[in-house]
């Protein structure tokens, strides 16, 4: 729509109109503005996904996507002095979109993204915290008109970035007594009548992400983006048992997948991007077990699941991978059936030790060229910390069988004795026959889970 100069003026006009408000009063508004829309989530986000990326080793990314319809609050706005403006369309400047509450603690490789795929800002720690306490002190006016400055201090406190799930049995014990880490500071009576006890916890825990959009963007549907680094964790040494089942296919590994602002949409999707070396067996959300959309086993590279929740759950998503009988698996597999079966055949055809004696650099020459190729197929590549500790296991057994080939090339090169000779045949054969039928096993238990 075209617009005259003097339709403009008077826009401007009455924009400047505007009576100043007092910068501790816009705060607070601000505060109760993002406890309303916070608390009316599932009302304007209407899908979110949350899509889990393994990369390689321990490093992971998560990405966010929120189809939303961002509310044209004009108490969210940016600046404080466009919060008094009686209409949306009076505020100029930028637009605060509370995106996900979010695990204290550093958002490595952040990057968030508007609906045109550019840059979006996003509020930082200082803010972040102070918006945090204005939305804790919003809920605390519900019932008291008058709040102890010293409570305000505490509460900035809890907010902050200097606490984090650990101190909840803290927050508890000064939600139910008053007193915080040895030392009373208020009156637990001021929580009651309001929801503030409730915001304190969630707020101790986790920060509210907070995006900044366009006005002329409010109040239309659009879709905003986040993502930030994921730490993946790789089974400890503790686990060396797991690892090797999960090597040899006997067992998967399960692991807990937290649940990021489940609650916070009308419909929340939950994505697994399997990486090559593994398969995913099974994602699986918190949740009636009848409901079909809460768990994919249908092994594809990416698994999806989706529910609806009206609070946050407090069982986390299950995510159950395995390898698959490709790759290293298979490796491992032909190595030590090809190393236990040369082994036994010179061992119990008539006459083939006496050949292998007499040309000893014959079969020699082949049997130390093996190894080198095995070796060259065990080479490191970069695989996720999900799967790395079985992988190394099955280059071990792949590593095992060069070795079980060379060893029994240099007993005839140095013309060991009988006894010994056999000895170590025997031996080489039996490590790599326990092996091959222990991968063929897990191969048959896998395909059959």
């Amino acid at each position: 729509m075209i617009t005259s100069r003097a339709e403009e003026a008077d826009e401007t006009a009455a924009h400047r109109r505007t009576p100043p408000m007092d910068e501790d009063y816009a705060l607070l508004l601000a505060g109760a503005a993002l406890v309303d829309v916070v608390a009316k989530w599932n009302a304007w986000v209407y899908r979110r996904v949350d899509s889990v990326h393994p990369l390689t080793g321990e490093r992971g990314r998560r990405r966010h996507s929120l189809d939303c319809l961002p509310t044209p609050d004009p108490a969210l706005a940016f600046h404080p002095e466009e919060r008094s403006s009686p209409n949306p369309h009076d505020v100029r400047g930028q637009f605060m979109v509370p995106l996900a509450y979010i695990r204290k603690g550093p958002l490595r490789e952040f990057d968030a993204r508007g609906s045109d795929g550019s840059v979006m800002p996003v509020l930082g720690t200082p803010d972040t915290s102070r918006y945090g306490v204005a939305m804790v002190r919003s809920e605390l006016a519900r019932s008291s008109s008058i709040i102890p400055p010293g409570v305000i201090d505490l509460v900035g406190e809890i907010v902050g970035p200097t606490t984090d799930e650990e101190a909840l049995t803290d927050v508890e014990t000064l939600l139910s007594t008053g007193i915080w880490r040895g030392t009373e500071r208020l009156d637990p009576q001021i929580f009651e009548g309001n929801d503030a006890a409730e915001l304190l916890r969630t707020l101790a825990a986790r920060f509210l992400l907070i995006g900044l959009i366009d006005a002329q963007c409010a109040g239309s549907r659009q879709v905003l983006k986040f993502s930030y680094d994921w730490h993946v964790e790789g089974l400890p040494p503790k686990h060396f048992w797991l690892s090797l089942r999960v090597a040899c296919g006997w067992s998967p590994r399960v692991l807990e997948v937290p649940l990021e602002a489940a609650s916070a949409a009308a419909s929340y999707h939950l994505e697994f991007q399997t990486p090559p070396e593994a398969r995913c067996r099974l994602l699986k959300l918190p949740g009636d077990t009848g409901s079909s959309g809460l768990f994919d086993d249908t092994r594809k590279p990416v698994a999806h699941v989706h529910g609806r929740y009206t609070e946050q759950p407090k069982e986390e998503g299950e995510l159950v991978v395995d390898l698959p009988f490709r790759g290293m698996r298979v490796t491992a597999t032909v190595a030590a059936a090809f190393s236990s079966l040369v082994t036994l055949l010179a061992l119990v055809l008539p006459g083939a030790e006496a050949v292998w004696r007499s040309e000893p650099e014959g079969p020699a020459t082949v049997l130390l060229v093996a190894p080198a190729v095995l070796l060259a197929l065990v080479a490191s590549r970069g695989e996720s910390a999900l799967v790395r500790e079985p992988m190394n296991i099955l280059r071990f057994f792949i590593l095992s069988s060069a070795v079980s080939l060379f060893l029994v090339a240099a007993s005839l090169v140095g013309e060991l004795q009988d006894g010994w000779l056999h000895l170590l045949w025997w031996s080489v054969m039996g490590w790599n026959g326990v092996l091959c039928v222990a991968l063929l096993a897990g191969w048959l238990v896998s395909e059959r889970r």
